[in-house]
């Protein structure tokens, strides 16, 4: 399949991303600057795309590497790696694995559709992902009392 077939299936974002990841690659460590795509970025997106202006590369993790670098990216996705790995665990929980399941779908969803058309910098984007952290945190197995614990693990409770 040539970069043509894959620009149509793209629904012509290449030069979106080419142009993304080139710009990216000139400040790799701590990127842009939050919002820098607007004004820096779209309007060399726009010489490559007949003028027209995106506000966004239509992709979270190219978006988090221009504006953030790799430092930043690793931060936020490792954050979003805690949250979904805690969403697992709690999934498996006999106290509310319903919550569980939704934060796993809730973040599942914001990464795949993100790899296509969203931005890190739609209220939504942390407002989800916040609200699946938040599911997890009274289903999460070491936030439960002493007498939920399965025998043999032990679960220091804080009194006040």
């Amino acid at each position: 399949m040539g970069y043509d077939e894959l620009n149509v299936l793209s629904s012509r974002r290449l030069p979106i991303y080419d142009t993304t990841w080139a710009l990216w690659q000139q400040a790799p460590w701590f990127g842009w600057g939050l919002e820098a795509y607007t004004t820096h970025g779209a309007v060399e997106v726009a010489k490559h795309m007949d003028g027209l202006f995106f506000p966004a590369p239509h992709n979270v993790l190219l978006e988090m590497l221009y504006s953030l670098g790799l430092v930043g990216s690793a931060l936020v996705l490792a954050t979003l790696g805690r949250v979904l790995w805690m969403a697992m665990r709690a999934a498996r929980t006999e106290k509310n694995p319903f919550a569980g399941l939704l934060a796993t779908a809730i973040i599942t969803t914001l990464v795949l559709h993100g790899a296509t058309d969203l931005s890190i910098y739609r209220p939504y984007f942390f407002l989800l992902v916040f609200a699946a952290w938040g599911l997890v945190q009274g289903s999460a197995p070491h936030l439960q009392s002493p007498q939920s614990q399965p025998s043999g693990r032990k679960c220091l409770a804080i009194k006040h």
